[in-house]
């Protein structure tokens, strides 16, 4: 017999509906549902729900011995369940879709996380929301954990957040400088409002700040804008004034903030499962588990939830990338500036 494994125990009974709804959708025209022409159909329907963010990203769908692990849910005390396996992140809402149905009927659980796109006008109540429940969480926090492909507007200074901001949007609304201006504004609007509560609170919130960069992501503050695109805008002047502000913050434990940087080398597969995203974050409650969480992929959208289950994937990511990193302290900081370029 197989060795037994350990799942999380709310999902069992999810799963067990899944795979029976499944069996059932596929035993209708079974000379059509192979697992095989089943894996097939998921092809289309993972590139629509998960458009490839990067070149080098394979599109997102389930083979056909995924499909098959799946539906051995189906039978909770037959010896066969050992050869079940935990759906990934994108397998259940690709299925729901190729059986006609949504996540939520499928699974009868709410939906994996909410999502704000973009367009942030038409989603205020959902921004509304998601600035509450932030709020409520880091009040109860000892930790905000994060990874991102940049710095956090909290910890840039007014004028290089919006020359950052420039850089990044610019080149998405080539000719349209109406829709420029108005995403620089949220953003900008946004940029503030999270560094006042950051500089504002002080040493007087009881959370201490903790962001990861990959060290090649780090490395563009100080490079030439020919070759760091996400600051092509930010002048060498903008860009020592920040660095000054981060020594100060990481030199002044007041502050609470630690800034460290991985090694790309070191944690390729890690950065593989990231880079369908620009951030993750988590606030880490005084029990050391995370208690909510938000990300953001490249178009903008951004998720967030309060699922444990969720939570606790993201959560051991960012601590196994926070074992791989190297703090800065502020003379790292200070040394920096001397090498910036043009």
């Amino acid at each position: 017999m197989g060795s037994q494994r350990q799942y999380e125990p709310a999902i069992i009974p999810t799963m067990v509906r899944v795979a029976r709804e499944f069996n059932a959708w596929r035993h209708e025209k079974w000379r059509d549902r192979t697992f095989q022409k089943v894996a097939e159909m998921t092809k289309p329907i993972g590139s629509k729900l998960y458009p490839r963010e990067l070149e080098t990203e394979k599109p997102k769908h389930i083979s056909a011995s995924r499909l098959c692990r799946l539906a051995a849910w189906a039978n909770p005390h037959d010896q066969d369940r050992d050869r079940a396996v935990m759906p990934q992140r994108h397998e259940l809402p690709i299925l729901a879709e190729v059986m006609g149905t949504t996540f939520e009927k499928l699974t009868q659980l709410p939906s994996p996380s909410v999502v704000i796109k973009p367009d942030t006008s038409a989603d205020i109540e959902l921004q509304v929301t998601f600035r509450t429940l932030l709020s409520k969480h880091l009040a109860n926090s000892s930790e905000l954990l994060g990874w991102a492909e940049f710095l956090p507007c909290s910890l840039e200074t007014p004028d290089f957040m919006r020359q950052h901001h420039q850089s990044i949007f610019t080149p998405l609304y080539d000719g349209d400088r109406e829709g420029l201006q108005k995403v620089l504004k949220e953003y900008d609007e946004l940029g503030d409002i999270r560094r006042a509560e950051l500089q504002n609170a002080g040493s007087t919130r009881p959370w201490k700040f903790s962001n990861l960069l990959f060290k090649s992501d780090f490395l563009q503050v100080v490079q030439s804008p020919r070759t760091a695109s996400q600051y092509r805008y930010c002048t060498k002047s903008i860009r020592r004034a920040c660095l000054d502000q981060l020594a100060s913050f990481v030199g002044n434990p007041t502050w609470k903030v630690t800034l460290a940087t991985v090694l790309d080398a070191k944690a390729s597969r890690l950065k593989a499962r990231l880079r369908d995203y620009d951030s993750l974050v988590i606030v880490i409650g005084h029990n050391g588990e995370a208690t909510f969480g938000w990300k953001r992929n490249h178009r903008g959208e951004l998720w967030f939830t309060e699922r444990p289950v969720e939570l606790k994937k993201d959560q051991q990511l960012l601590e196994t990338l926070r074992r791989r990193a190297t703090v800065y302290t502020a003379a790292n900081l200070q040394q920096m500036k001397k090498r910036l370029t043009r």
